[in-house]
């Protein structure tokens, strides 16, 4: 690994000036795009999307710094609303996982990191033992609903018994291959009658694709939890999960936990999608896990014969459904992980004997050292 790798401290200050004007871009791209209501006004954000296309060649549209996974989709930003920490003091909270990895890849850049349920630790452990991995449970309730209650309670009123659909999504380096004409038919023979209203949830990078028209030409709604890097995302996210009385994907994805949470019925539907991914290669054992974790899941949320107990034993492995974290624990990740960042200076081969010595030490009061020690 190289030292740029390896350092924390280096590894930020690199991107920080090497990437410089993408990160002002994508800021103010963020900025603008945050300030369209996309629940409501979801012609409106994909006209922006559509009159301000986002060229990369590289990597994906989003900050690049050390601890950029965490500003996505607004998780740090929930956390800290909830906890009372500030922006400024992201710099030195663990890394926060962007989402569920069903492949179970561990990244070689070893920080600190905050997941939602147990799913990668052992993988982790073996990988690089000594590194703190916390669980903090599932990201959404964490977040604030982008309305208020008495919005949610009028939207729902409005709405009726209302089903949301979230179709298999893509990214700048993906792209999902299915019969879209095929999947809408399902969905409004299968769901219309029963619903009093269905609403599509959009994912930003794919609003070009003619499925949402198509599912629009059918009498459904589209919104949007709106673009990747904007700090209410996962609050417009929460939101419209919060209109649903059934929540069902045509693939396996963060939603399905997050949905479940919120005590909301899931249901995922059988589907011949083909992810190709033209970043990233995928190992064979990545990739036999990735198929171990769909068929569960399936199995689980099967549209015909669910099944609850495996239902709650996937959601508790990947979000941590049971876990559901006070504030103050957040205050102590913060003040954990600073500690072990700053007397390691960053370096990433210290960290294991930082935290050994600081266990040993009088610098964290015992609710700290508990949660670091289970974090081992």
């Amino acid at each position: 690994m190289s030292i740029i790798n390896s350092n924390y401290y280096i590894n930020n200050m690199f991107k920080s000036v090497v990437m410089y004007n993408h990160n002002k871009t994508v800021r103010k791209y963020s900025n603008e795009i945050g300030l369209i209501d996309c629940i409501r006004n979801y012609d409106l954000f994909k006209e922006y999307l559509i009159k301000n296309p986002i060229r990369v060649r590289r990597f994906t549209f989003e900050e690049k710094k050390s601890y950029a996974e965490s500003i996505t989709y607004g998780h740090y930003d929930s956390i800290a609303k909830y906890s009372g920490l500030s922006r400024t003091q992201i710099k030195y909270f663990p890394i926060i996982e962007h989402g569920v990895d069903f492949w179970e890849t561990v990244n070689p850049f070893f920080f600190p990191r905050a997941c939602q349920g147990p799913y990668n630790k052992t993988i982790w452990k073996k990988s690089k033992s000594g590194i703190p991995l916390y669980q903090i449970g599932p990201l959404v309730s964490y977040a604030d609903c982008i309305y208020s209650e008495e919005e949610i309670i009028h939207l729902k009123e409005k709405l009726g018994k209302t089903l949301v659909v979230v179709p298999a999504h893509t990214y700048e380096f993906s792209k999902n291959e299915y019969d879209t004409r095929s999947f809408v038919n399902q969905i409004m023979n299968r769901y219309k009658k029963e619903y009093d209203s269905i609403i599509i949830m959009a994912y930003w990078a794919d609003v070009k694709y003619p499925l949402f028209d198509m599912f629009k030409h059918e009498g459904a709604i589209l919104m949007s939890s709106g673009f990747r890097s904007d700090i209410n995302f996962i609050s417009r996210q929460k939101t419209i999960l919060m209109l649903a009385d059934t929540v069902v994907g045509n693939q396996i994805g963060t939603f399905i936990g997050y949905a479940y949470e919120l005590g909301k019925k899931v249901e995922i539907l059988q589907s011949d999608i083909k992810l190709e991914l033209t970043d990233s290669t995928i190992a064979p054992d990545e990739a036999e896990r990735y198929l171990r974790n769909t068929n569960e899941l399936l199995k689980a949320f099967d549209t015909e014969e669910p099944d609850p107990v495996l239902q709650n034993k996937l959601c508790e492995k990947f979000w941590g459904h049971n876990i559901k974290r006070k504030p103050e624990f957040f205050c102590d990740l913060y003040e954990i992980n600073k500690l072990i960042i700053k007397k390691s200076k960053g370096n990433l081969n210290k960290i294991p004997n930082v935290v050994e010595s600081v266990l040993q030490s009088d610098l964290l009061n015992d609710r700290q050292k508990i949660i670091l020690k289970e974090s081992l």
